[in-house]
């Protein structure tokens, strides 16, 4: 019987590393090779995300810049386990927190008005990862999940934002009207990828058991 990404009830990351394991790719050192190539994830997305947060552009009125740091967040959720997601989170703040230019330029940082969205970020990569992993990744499994997590960064972040600026009608006209629509979006695609990516594998794992 042949082996597919469905088999494994893990993420798509997890799923394809154990899927190396199991065809003996990996061999007698399975458990190095394997922690060698989460840890690889964790830090791959940790740098994808600050990649994102370069795209960015600067809106009158609201102190939150839009950039693409909330695609790179659902999709490490979707495509790591819990763990590996809120490594590839922390590592990423870690980053800025010491100093490298991994933020917005146009944010404030962990210490300003825009930090709770950051706060969130591995919150709601650890939720999407947990509400992914476990079964199949269907495409509404996939929009549920990272829907939960753009909820999450919404929440911590607007929430941190009326604090800041000590009103949260206003909080919300800042920091979540004008970002709510490209949310969807960045849902949308997150789980656009991750169903081509799954595609992918499954039938690279299926021309591979028929060699």
């Amino acid at each position: 019987m042949g082996t597919n990404e469905s088999t494994f009830s893990g993420t798509s990351i997890d799923a394809v590393t154990a899927g190396a394991v199991s065809r003996g790719v990996v061999g007698s050192r399975s458990l190095a090779a394997r922690l060698m190539l989460v840890t690889l994830a964790s830090v791959s997305f940790a740098f994808l995300t600050a990649l994102a947060a370069q795209v960015q552009i600067p809106l009158p009125g609201t102190p939150v810049p839009m950039t693409l740091q909330l695609l790179a967040v659902l999709l490490a959720g979707l495509m790591l386990s819990p763990g590996s997601a809120v490594a590839a989170m922390l590592i990423y703040l870690a980053a800025g927190w010491g100093g490298l230019p991994v933020f917005s330029a146009h944010g404030t940082g962990l210490a300003g008005a825009t930090a709770g969205y950051l706060i969130a970020f591995p919150i709601a990569a650890w939720l999407v990862a947990l509400l992914a992993r476990g079964g199949r990744h269907t495409p509404l499994r996939l929009m549920f999940s990272a829907g939960l997590g753009l909820a999450v960064v919404f929440f911590v972040g607007v929430g941190w934002l009326a604090v800041a600026l000590g009103d949260l009608s206003t909080a919300v006209a800042a920091g979540l009207l004008p970002f709510a629509v490209k949310g969807v979006v960045e849902v949308l695609m997150a789980a656009a990828a991750v169903t081509c990516w799954n595609h992918l594998q499954a039938r690279r794992n299926e021309s591979q058991d028929g060699v």
